[in-house]
């Protein structure tokens, strides 16, 4: 194992995941600009319900610095941030289950290793991440049916053991408006940077892996290579992985 991935694995696996808000030592800097509910029924008695602000980062929910098997993956998506849904506080109040599963997977431990990224595994159909991202995904998912005679739920479990999702800011919000100095002060901004750079680059210069990143690109300061796929601003605004954007015709030939 690299040693950015050490470290980055190490850290997440420190988090004092019994005790909100959930902040990664180092990112005392998110403090300023967080918005923190220790629960669901916190969350809806608040004064601001529904008028809270969209990019105030919810310290109350639990980070989410990546998602699937960062270990093995075949297919990396780089992303700002995890979105917001007002359904991620009524998960992780709950639904034990959910919060085991989720606090297991900043260890990057998998119960479930047909479906190492959760919010692909049928079971938990009902979450706002299964409902975000096989939507996203349908185009892939129906194409992969096709032509390869697969159910829908076989089609998830290739989706789900060939796909991660790394975020370059852990913390849920619902739109994104944290600065780039204020974000490169945060350590976990750092330890994600340094797993990409020194990790998940040399794959892909090894055709190991594929790099997709469908928003600020310039913030990761990727160089450029065959197998680093970048949005441009228009695409950017999307983010599509539909059959047609860059994302998802490189989707569906890496896993035909």
């Amino acid at each position: 194992m690299q040693n950015a991935t050490k470290n980055l694995l190490e850290a997440w696996k420190k988090l004092d995941t019994k005790n909100p808000p959930f902040i990664l030592p180092g990112d005392e800097e998110i403090i300023e600009y967080q918005q923190y509910y220790k629960n669901y029924d916190d969350f809806i008695r608040n004064e601001n319900f529904g008028f809270s602000s969209s990019t105030k980062f919810h310290t109350g929910l639990l980070p989410s610095p990546f998602s699937g098997n960062i270990l093995t993956a075949k297919i990396f998506i780089l992303a700002l941030n995890p979105g917001f849904s007002t359904r991620d506080y009524y998960e992780e109040t709950y639904n034990q289950e959910i919060i085991k599963k989720r606090k297991l997977r900043l260890k990057n431990i998998f119960s479930e290793v047909d479906y190492p990224w959760m919010s692909l595994n049928p079971k938990f159909a009902w979450t706002g991440g299964y409902d975000y991202w096989t939507k996203k995904l349908l185009p892939i998912i129906q194409e992969l049916r096709n032509n390869n005679n697969k159910t829908y739920k076989e089609c998830l479990k290739i989706l789900s053991q060939n796909l991660a999702v790394v975020e370059l800011v852990p913390y849920h919000s619902k739109s994104f408006g944290l600065s780039k100095t204020k974000m490169n002060k945060l350590r976990s901004v750092s330890l994600m940077k340094d797993f990409v750079k020194n990790d998940l680059l040399n794959r892909a210069k090894n055709n190991k892996a594929i790099i997709i990143i469908t928003r600020k690109s310039k913030y990761w300061d990727l160089p450029r290579h065959k197998n680093i796929i970048r949005y441009n601003n228009n695409e950017a605004r999307s983010a599509s992985l539909g059959l047609e954007s860059k994302g998802g015709k490189i989707i569906l030939q890496m896993l035909q």
